[in-house]
C-alpha cells in the first residue's frame, strides 16, 4: 500500500463530496456523510446531508467520486483479506473528514437508511459478491460467516452431495 496515494485519493474524494454538498445544499449544513460501495464491478452510493439543526436530507451522488474511491478500493486491499466492501466519507463545514471502511458487513445498495443490513436477495446480489471475492482474494478464515461461497467442484449446493453426471460410467449395484 502507498500511503501517499492513499491520503491523495482520501482527500480527493472528501473534496469532491464537500464540493457536491456546497454547491446543492439549500440550507446551512453542518456535515455530510457519503456511502459508496464497489462489488464486482457495479457501484452502490447514497449521501446524507445534516443541517446545523440535526435534520438529515438527501442530495446526489457526484460521478467524479468513484475514481478515487475505487483507485482507493484497490490500493487498500489486503493481501489474504481482500478489499473493504463499502465505505463511509464523513465531511464537516470546516473541512474536516473521516474514513471508515467495511471489511466484514454485508452492504445494501437499497437501504439509505441502514446501508450494512444487506442480505440475500438485495443488491450486491450473491453473484456480484462472488465476482468480488475472485477479483480480491480472501483466505477462508478472512470470509465473513454470511459471505456465499461456491460449492467445490463436483459438489451439489443444496446437499453437498457429489452430483455425478447422467452418463458417467457406474459401478454395477451390489458390486
Amino acid at each position: 500500500m502507498d500511503v501517499g496515494v492513499v491520503e491523495e485519493k482520501q482527500k480527493e474524494a472528501a473534496l469532491v463530496v464537500f464540493r457536491a454538498v456546497s454547491r446543492s445544499s439549500r440550507v446551512e449544513w453542518a456535515r455530510a456523510r457519503l456511502f459508496w460501495s464497489e462489488v464486482g464491478g457495479s457501484i452502490g452510493s447514497h449521501l446524507a446531508v445534516w443541517d446545523v439543526e440535526e435534520a438529515k436530507s438527501g442530495v446526489p451522488v457526484p460521478d467524479e467520486v468513484d475514481g478515487p474511491l475505487a483507485l482507493l478500493r484497490r490500493e487498500t486491499e489486503r493481501p489474504g483479506a481482500g478489499a473493504w466492501l463499502s465505505a463511509f466519507v464523513t465531511v464537516t463545514t470546516e473541512g474536516r473528514y473521516s474514513f471508515e471502511y467495511n471489511y466484514d458487513q454485508r452492504p445494501s445498495w437499497t437501504n439509505s437508511r441502514d446501508p450494512l443490513s444487506g442480505g440475500p436477495g438485495s443488491a450486491p446480489s450473491d453473484e456480484s459478491l462472488l465476482a468480488d471475492l475472485a477479483r480480491h482474494p480472501r483466505r477462508p478464515e478472512a470470509l465473513p460467516a454470511w459471505y456465499p461461497v461456491r460449492p467445490p467442484a463436483g459438489l451439489d449446493a443444496g446437499l453437498g452431495e457429489r452430483v455425478l453426471d447422467a452418463d458417467a460410467p457406474r459401478r454395477p449395484s451390489g458390486a
